[in-house]
Parts: C-alpha cells; structure tokens; sequence
C-alpha cells in the first residue's frame, strides 16, 4: 500500500517556474498601451518593446505559437513585460 501523503511518480509535485518577468526590469515602468499582434493583428494591452514598430508587439493569443522561436526575447521582448500580461480591462481605440 502506498503511503497517501508521499506522491507517486505519477503525481510528483512540481514547483511552479519564477514567471519571466520582474518588476526590476527596465520596460516594468514603461506604460501599459494598446497594441496590435505582429502575428494575427488582434489587438491586446502590452508594453511596447523597442524591437517592434511603434504600436505592434507580441499578443497572448500568439505567444504559443511564436514560443518555438530562437530569439524570442530579441524579437519580441520579455514573457510578462512586454506580452503576455493580465488582460485587466479591454484596450480603448480610438478611431
């Protein structure tokens, strides 16, 4: 009989990785705009990054996709401050 509080193989519990992003990076303080997906054009809240056109940058429907890329990083900045971010409220356009 297997003890019921030491997880199985099977069940191991895994700590949960350090997200990417940290309040200490430079672009944290950068403000939070409206942007379009350089990959679909949906629109999304992120930081703009200095390696995209201005208003264009990595959305959260596309990060699944894009995440395979080599310079990932270089392209599209980093996982949780300039994409992948908590959608607090819907982006406002104008025009």
């Amino acid at each position: 009989m297997q003890n019921m509080t030491t997880p199985s193989v099977d069940q191991a519990i895994v700590p949960a990785q350090p997200a990417a992003h940290s309040t200490s990076h430079p672009d944290a303080s950068k403000p939070i705009v409206a942007l379009k997906c350089a990959c679909c054009g949906a629109r999304f809240r992120g930081r703009q990054f200095n390696n995209q056109d201005t208003g264009w940058g990595l959305g959260n429907c596309c990060v699944t996709h894009v995440s395979r890329t080599d310079d990932l990083a270089r392209t599209y900045g980093i996982d949780g401050v300039h994409y992948n971010l908590p959608q607090l409220d819907q982006p406002r356009f104008l025009g």
